[in-house]
C-alpha cells in the first residue's frame, strides 16, 4: 500500500500529467475557484504548494511571479516554468523560500497525503508576507469525492488509496498555525468532458485506475458521484472541494 504523496507520484506522475494534457479545461472549475479567492496581481509572487506538473500556472496573469513547490522528481521534470517562474524541489514541511516573501499562497488538492499537515500550514504562515492570503483546497471528510476516493479508487487502483480528507479538526489546525479564516465552504466544482468516453478516459488515467475498465468507472461515477449534461452540451462529472480562503495575522 503506496499512503505518501512522494510514494504514490513517483508512479502515477506520468498518467496524470498526460489526463491533464489530453483534457486541459476537464478541472477549469476548480482552478477557477482558487483564483477567484485569492485574485493575484501582476507582479505578485504567488506560491503553489505542491504544485504537481504546475497545472495551475495557466489560470494565472502572466506576469505574476509563480513558484511552483514539489517535492517529486517525476513532477517537477513536467513543469514548463515561464520567464518568471521557479520550480523547486522541496519538501512541503521544509520550504526553501524566505521568510514574509510571498503575497499568495495556494494548495490545491494535495495536501490529503501529507502526514504533517500543521508542519505545513506554519511553514506557508512563515513564507507569506503580513496579511497575505492562502487558500487551501482538498476533499472534505464524508463527502461523495472522499467516497469515490477512499472508496472505488482504493479498491481500483493497485497502490490503493487512504487520503486524509479535511474534517472538523481542519480549522484548528490552520488557526493553531496563525492564521484567520476568512471563509470555510465546500463548493460544487465539477469536472467538464466532452462525451462519457472521455469521463472515463481521464478519471482512469488521473487517478491511475488499473484493476477497473471504463464501463466499470462510469459505473463508479453513476453510484457514487453522478453526472449531468451542461447547457452547451458537454458532460459533467460532479464534484466537491472544501475551500477555505485564509489571512496571515
Amino acid at each position: 500500500m503506496f499512503a505518501t504523496y512522494d510514494e504514490i507520484f513517483e508512479q502515477r506522475a506520468t498518467t496524470y500529467h498526460r489526463a491533464m494534457e489530453t483534457f486541459p479545461k476537464a478541472r477549469e472549475a476548480e482552478f477557477s475557484l482558487v483564483t477567484q479567492a485569492v485574485r493575484p496581481r501582476p507582479g505578485q509572487v504567488l506560491c503553489d504548494m505542491p504544485a504537481g506538473g504546475g497545472y495551475l500556472r495557466p489560470w494565472l496573469h502572466e506576469d505574476v511571479t509563480y513558484i511552483g513547490v514539489e517535492t517529486t522528481e517525476e513532477f517537477a521534470s513536467l513543469c514548463r516554468p515561464g520567464p518568471n517562474d521557479t520550480i523547486l524541489r522541496s519538501p512541503l514541511v521544509d520550504l526553501d523560500i524566505e521568510t514574509s516573501s510571498v503575497d499568495v499562497g495556494v494548495s490545491l488538492a494535495g495536501v490529503h497525503h501529507l502526514p504533517d499537515r500543521g508542519t505545513f500550514f506554519s511553514e506557508v504562515h512563515r513564507i507569506l508576507k503580513p496579511k497575505s492570503l492562502f487558500v487551501l483546497m482538498d476533499v472534505e471528510s464524508g463527502t461523495p469525492s472522499d467516497r469515490f476516493l477512499n472508496g472505488f479508487l482504493n479498491d481500483a487502483n493497485s497502490m490503493g488509496h487512504k487520503g486524509d480528507f479535511l474534517g472538523e479538526h481542519t480549522r484548528h489546525e490552520l488557526e493553531a498555525s496563525g492564521f484567520e479564516i476568512l471563509s470555510d465552504s465546500v463548493p460544487h466544482c465539477p469536472w467538464r468532458f466532452p462525451d462519457r468516453a472521455a469521463m472515463c478516459r481521464f478519471v482512469g488515467m488521473l487517478l491511475g485506475v488499473d484493476m477497473a475498465d471504463d464501463t466499470e468507472i462510469g459505473i463508479a461515477i453513476d453510484n457514487i458521484l453522478g453526472s449531468y449534461k451542461a447547457k452547451d452540451g458537454s458532460l459533467l462529472m460532479n464534484w466537491s472541494l472544501r475551500r477555505l480562503i485564509l489571512r496571515k495575522q
